[in-house]
This record gives C-alpha cells, structure tokens and sequence, in this order.
C-alpha cells in the first residue's frame, strides 16, 4: 500500500505553478520562503480544487485582487486600468485550478493513487473556505511575481482515515454553541457508516443536454420536424443528476447504434449539498 504521508508534493506543485503561470498568463514566478501573504491586504481572492479517491486532497490558491487583475491583464494582452472592475478573475482562477489539479492527478496516478477532479470552487463571502490543513499531507507554498506575492496550499490524506469535511464543520457549530459534547454522540466517520444500508435503494438517473424558455405561443406551433434550440453548445458537457440532483458531467457518444454518456467530471460534494438548498 502507498504510503501518502511520505508522498512529495511539494516539489510537482511548485513545477506545476512554474509552468502554468509561464504559459496561461505569461508570467515569470519563483517560489520563495516568505511567511505568508502581507496581513494589510485584505482583498484576497481565493479557489480551491478537491480530489476523492485513494485519497481525498484539497489545492487551494489565494491572489491578491490586484495581482489577480494583473494576470487577466497580460492573458488578455491588455492594460490592467481598461479592465471593468474584477472581470475576468473568477474565470482565470477557474482555468489556473483546474490546470494544477490535472497537473497533481497526474502525480497522484504515477503514485499509482488513482482519483476524481472535482469542479474548482471560488467561494463569495458567504462561503466557507476549503481548508488543507487539517490533512494529513500538508504543504503552505509561497511565491512571487516582482513585488506580488500569493501563496498555494495542497494537502492530502488516505481516504481510508478521512472524514467528511462538512461532519467536522458540524462538529466545530456545535462547539461553538456551547455543546459539551461538541456534538460527538451524533458524528460518524466515513469509515462508521453502513453504505449496505442504503446499496439497494433505486436511483432514477437523468441526463439533461440543456435547457430552453419559449412562449406559450410558440409551444403550441410546435409539431413533427420543429426544432428546438437549446441553452448548451455543441460539444458542451452534459449534465448528469441523479434525482434531480447534479452529480457529474459527461460527453455523448454513440457505440453500436446506441447513445451513451462518457463522465468527464464528478461534481464535489459541497457543489452536491448545495444543490440540495
């Protein structure tokens, strides 16, 4: 059995930031030792990318909003004052995980740990961050582009000893509201639940290639041969929910004169739970 705990991943993150940063905005970073990111600045924009499988992991990365606006100004090889406010961040910081978390799955599968991808997450103000530093594996990476500095974090830990994020994040509730017990009585691990217990329930899956609005009007005018145009692009993923609800992603295919869908991504479970509000 591997052993997670004595896994490098601090090297393959810091060639991974190297490169991404060199070829997606075309920027020369080094890694250095600073602490962390300067504590006065408090416009701090931050992502994170999970991983399940052999092991679970969280990428996490945090950018100043002004280097932030730096970077999808020389991807777009314009001047970062024409920029409209923080347009363009969210959909970097999206493209960056999702480059560094297919970069670390490639180091995962060399260690012949095999995992999913989940969707990378830019939580608003509301959200709760997703944090490494309770796993096992931890590494805090800092580096800099002239005077700006962000940092990367990664940890990973043997799926075997993990718990769910959002039983711990209960536990840590019922601290706070002055629970003697912290909740424990209530709180299991992974490991503690019976899945046997739920194997056989019927799961009605659905896979939707898009969305439309028309008129009543239009409705009524449809008939043999109409075309209906939907909200997806060719070649777009499509969703998969299983009871309504979004668990993945996939691809259309076709083999043997009948229709399939090939997953390509596997929602995480805080996108699952909160499809479920």
């Amino acid at each position: 059995m591997n052993d997670q705990n004595n896994l490098d991943i601090k090297t393959p993150i810091i060639e991974s930031i190297l490169k991404t940063f060199d070829t997606m905005v075309s920027m020369d970073v080094e890694y250095t030792d600073i602490e962390s990111l300067d504590s006065s600045i408090v416009d701090v924009v931050a992502g994170a990318v999970q991983f399940t499988g052999d092991v679970t992991g969280i990428l996490r990365i945090q950018v100043p909003a002004e280097f932030a606006r730096m970077m999808v100004a020389s991807k777009g090889g314009i001047n970062v004052e024409a920029l409209e406010g923080n347009a363009g961040i969210h959909d970097l910081l999206t493209e960056i995980l999702k480059d560094l978390g297919n970069h670390f799955k490639t180091v995962l599968s060399d260690a012949r740990l095999s995992c999913e991808l989940s969707t990378p997450s830019i939580p608003d103000e509301s959200d709760a961050p997703l944090d490494p530093t309770h796993l096992e594996n931890y590494e805090k990476l800092r580096f800099r582009h002239e005077d700006q500095a962000f940092q990367v974090e990664v940890g990973i830990k043997s799926a075997e000893h993990s718990q769910t994020a959002d039983l711990q994040n209960g536990a840590d509730r019922e601290n706070t509201n002055g629970d003697p017990s912290g909740g424990q009585e209530d709180l299991k691990s992974a490991d503690d639940l019976d899945l046997n217990l739920i194997l056989d329930i019927p799961i009605e899956l659905t896979v939707e290639l898009g969305r439309t609005k028309i008129l009543i009007h239009e409705l009524l005018q449809l008939g043999p041969g109409s075309a209906i145009p939907l909200s997806k692009l060719e070649k777009e993923p499509v969703d998969i929910l299983a009871n309504d609800t979004l668990i993945a992603r996939g691809q259309v295919v076709v083999q043997d004169e009948k229709y399939g869908i090939r997953v390509t991504e596997i929602t995480s479970r805080l996108d699952r739970i909160k499809s479920l509000s």
